[in-house]
């Protein structure tokens, strides 16, 4: 006899998944319909409005980086330029600062709600770059 079952348990069993995997997420359902029945907050905004202008400032930071790196050079002289090119460097530490940003942002705000942020980063970056 064929028995199918279609919970979350035996999907994980199937593919190999540890079982606590589905109940570790259950437990943050709780604070997900919080955060999704919510509307954002002016710190929310403010934050966010922040973190579109800090990803503009690092397009142009890497532009900065661009335009010091040498396009007619060899592979290895590329490279070489590139480790030694303090805007990419810069550029490089302050996207990885984003990055952590964005994850705590994502801890307080539905991804539904702030990602609509990110994309002022494509109107700011233009006025910035010039």
């Amino acid at each position: 006899m064929l028995h199918l079952s279609v919970g979350p348990q035996s999907l994980a069993a199937s593919v190999g998944l540890p079982l606590n995997l589905f109940r570790c997420h259950a437990r943050r359902a709780e604070k997900a319909a919080l955060m999704t029945n919510d509307r954002l907050t002016l710190a929310q905004v403010v934050l966010l409005g922040t973190y579109a202008v800090g990803m503009a400032f690092g397009q142009v930071l890497f532009k900065l980086a661009a335009q010091r790196f040498p396009v007619s050079a060899a592979v290895g002289e590329q490279l070489t330029s590139l480790l030694g090119n303090t805007y990419f460097f810069v550029a490089f530490a302050f996207y990885c600062a984003l990055a952590i940003c964005w994850v705590w942002i994502l801890t307080f705000t539905p991804l539904s709600r702030a990602y609509p942020f990110v994309a002022l980063a494509f109107a700011i970056t233009p006025m910035l770059g010039g």
